[in-house]
């Protein structure tokens, strides 16, 4: 799979507007990553998802630190250092402008759902940027 050029594994940078987080979890509650719903403005309802993984999870210990760094700096700056909600996570009143790096993913998964967004927000395709390495705020 690819898409403009680039392929599953690639490393990229986006800047948009994170929308929504929810702290994920599985049947298990074996999950534990930051889903995260970033679109092109504040008002755009159509969005990409990116995922930071819970580190303890990661056994490469250079990625699980830059996970473990990301999901701090989310829990700051959206949640006063609480965790994001687990179940009914809805659009963030303010939603703020970031920058986030990491590896580029199509998740097959879901390419049977036709609506992979949570709280009515869209994502029209399978792409998503997981495992997230960096979140810069703007």
């Amino acid at each position: 799979n690819t898409v403009d050029g680039l392929k599953e594994g690639d490393k990229i940078s986006v800047t948009g507007w994170i929308r929504l987080v929810a702290l994920e979890d599985d049947a298990k509650n074996e999950d534990g990553d930051y889903h995260i719903q970033i679109t092109c403005s504040k008002e755009d309802d159509t969005c990409m998802i990116v995922e930071i993984p819970f580190e303890d999870f990661i056994t490469d210990k250079v990625l699980s630190n830059k996970c473990a760094v990301a999901r701090k700096t989310v829990r700051q700056e959206l949640y006063n250092d609480n965790e994001p909600p687990r179940h009914n996570a809805k659009k963030l009143a303010n939603p703020r402008k970031v920058t986030i790096t990491g590896q580029l993913f199509f998740d097959a998964h879901h390419a049977s759902h036709n609506n992979r967004g949570k709280d009515h927000m869209h994502s029209a395709n399978c792409w998503e940027i997981h495992p997230v390495s960096d979140i810069v705020f703007r």
